[in-house]
């Protein structure tokens, strides 16, 4: 909603949903999927996003109630947040349960992953709701990724991408996660150009599988393309059969009529819950980021702005763009690295690959996307890195969309030192007109911890990135002193 205007999270959500409903949209993914460690970390958030879902069942809209953010770490606490939907009989626990390992899940992690199924099925059970899970035998899951992966070999062939050998499929059949796959991820990076370069759809998939023989395959992606241009699918509350009967409110009518009242907290005692002495204010983080904490095997950092930033000339130049509050108002990146350290590393990787290096500061954006294609457009080579005060790095390149890049660190937490160099080594090499191997990102259930306690941060940081933005300035030259 942009500035809060001293609003509540719950009004805020509410206007949103309003201006959905009344712009005649079916459905809304609202604050129970993602963001919600924001809300967690409110008081009485987590009850607001209950009545946010409220709010959209009594509008008729779609409501996605689901756990697809791991929004605390702490066990108990997840289970209570499935409660208020098991007790009230929602239709779906999850908007999606989500068949990926935690390893693997990338887009930013789930409440429950492929490594909690046994539990979820569990709970369904225990609590006579549907979770939309089915108990099969291991030979029945087997069977149906061996099928999956050998129409995957053959398809690479009839599209001529870079194929999976006999050896490879083994390994998808029975792996966990990526890990357990011996595939090389430039392997898939060239399937993607390829389909964009030569503009393949899922009609060309189809007549893939026929041509190769797989008519049952076909036929089922036809069934599903048929659906995503009926468009049944966004129906209130659709649940579909095998993508060919669609029950939806339209053919079976919702009649809940909303939970009843209950206790509720005095204003007394509410102050006392809220009283936690894990609370942190705002001014708390401003105050923190303000000391500059240097390890002893590190430089401390100085900063010098300098005069308006101009175009390279060097074919080999990497331009680094900091974001406005980078070592001003914000010295500790989110996996708790001094800033200093960051960009460090960052210069030395570029000098190891021959490159050169030059630092500038865009003063007018907080967002990465722009900051790093600030830098990419002043560089002589055309690429730049965006590092924001918080540490998530993109590698970016002069004549791509802002939102598109070359290589992308979103979770700051789990950037070191050690990628840090690698991630200056890699833009050297993409500036002197080589193609360097992408840097896979480790991602485990610790992690998935620190995201969620990481997240609510995030917006705090950005929050001091936007105070330090001058919309009277674009970009300035920086000289940099280690010592």
């Amino acid at each position: 909603m942009g500035k809060a205007e001293g609003k509540s999270m719950l009004y805020l959500e509410a206007r949103c949903l309003a201006i959905i409903r009344g712009a005649g949209v079916q459905g809304v993914q609202n604050g129970g999927i993602d963001c919600t460690p924001i809300s967690a970390a409110l008081p009485g958030g987590q009850q607001s996003v209950m009545a946010e879902n409220l709010i959209a069942m009594l509008w008729d809209l779609e409501c996605a109630t689901g756990n697809d953010t791991p929004w605390s770490g702490s066990t108990v606490r997840g289970v209570a947040h499935l409660l208020p939907w098991m007790i009230t009989g929602t239709d779906f626990i999850h908007s999606g349960f989500g068949a990926t390992t935690v390893e693997d899940n990338m887009f930013g992690g789930s409440g429950f992953n492929i490594e909690n199924l046994d539990e979820e099925i569990a709970v369904q059970r225990d609590f006579r709701i549907d979770c939309g899970l089915t108990s099969v035998t291991e030979e029945a899951v087997v069977e149906v990724r061996t099928r999956a992966a050998t129409v995957m070999q053959k398809l690479c062939e009839a599209l001529d991408f870079p194929p999976y050998s006999d050896e490879q499929i083994e390994k998808v059949i029975y792996a966990h996660d990526s890990n357990d796959i011996e595939r090389d991820l430039g392997d898939n990076l060239k399937m993607s150009e390829e389909i964009k370069r030569r503009r393949l759809s899922i009609v060309d998939v189809i007549r893939a599988c026929v041509g190769i023989g797989e008519t049952e395959m076909a036929e089922s992606l036809l069934d599903l393309l048929k659906q995503r241009i009926a468009g049944d699918y966004l129906q209130t509350a659709a649940v579909f059969d095998r993508f060919l009967n669609c029950m939806s409110a339209i053919n079976d009518p919702n009649d809940y009529t909303g939970p009843g009242t209950g206790y509720r907290i005095g204003k007394q005692r509410w102050e006392e819950i809220k009283a936690i002495r894990s609370a942190r204010r705002y001014a708390d983080v401003k105050r923190e980021q303000q000391r500059v904490s240097v390890k002893e095997d590190a430089k401390k950092m100085t900063l010098i702005d300098g005069q308006k930033a101009i175009k390279g000339t060097q074919p080999g130049e990497v331009v680094i763009g900091l974001s406005p509050a980078f070592g001003r108002t914000i010295n500790t990146t989110l996996s708790g690295l001094y800033v200093g350290e960051a960009l460090y590393e960052i210069l030395a990787g570029i000098e190891e690959e021959g490159g050169t290096a030059r630092i500038v500061r865009v003063e007018n954006a907080a967002d990465l996307g722009f900051i790093g294609l600030s830098a990419a457009r002043l560089s002589g080579s055309g690429i730049g890195i965006g590092l924001q005060a918080k540490g998530t790095t993109i590698l970016h390149q002069k004549d791509l969309p802002p939102l598109d890049n070359l290589e992308l660190f979103p979770m700051a937490m789990l950037v070191g030192r050690d990628m840090y160099r690698r991630i200056g080594r890699n833009a050297a090499v993409y500036a002197q007109g080589g193609q360097p191997r992408t840097i896979p990102t480790v991602w485990d259930q610790q992690i998935l911890k620190k995201r969620a306690r990481a997240e609510p941060m995030v917006v705090v940081l950005q929050h001091m990135e936007e105070e330090c933005i001058r919309t009277d300035k674009w970009c300035t030259e920086v000289n940099v002193r280690f010592q």
